[in-house]
C-alpha cells in the first residue's frame, strides 16, 4: 500500500478492488459495488487514518455491508 500511495501522490490514478476496510481507508474515494452496480460513493477526508477508517466503516454499515 505504501508504494501505491507514493505512485498516486506522484499523480497516477490507481483503481484498487478490496474487501478490506483498512486498505480502503487509505484511499481518497470509495465506491460501494453490489452485483456490478455502484450503490454508493464515499469521499474520505481528514488526515488521521483511524478517523478515516472509522468513518468508512460507519458508512459501509449504513450501505448494508
Amino acid at each position: 500500500m505504501e508504494e501505491l500511495c507514493k505512485i498516486n501522490a506522484d499523480g497516477t490514478t490507481i483503481m484498487l478492488v478490496t474487501h478490506d476496510a483498512k486498505v480502503a481507508a487509505k484511499c481518497s474515494r470509495v465506491l460501494y459495488i453490489v452485483d456490478g452496480n455502484i450503490q454508493g460513493e464515499y469521499n474520505l477526508e481528514g488526515s488521521d487514518e483511524r478517523t478515516k477508517e472509522r468513518a468508512l466503516n460507519n458508512w459501509l454499515l449504513e450501505q448494508g455491508w
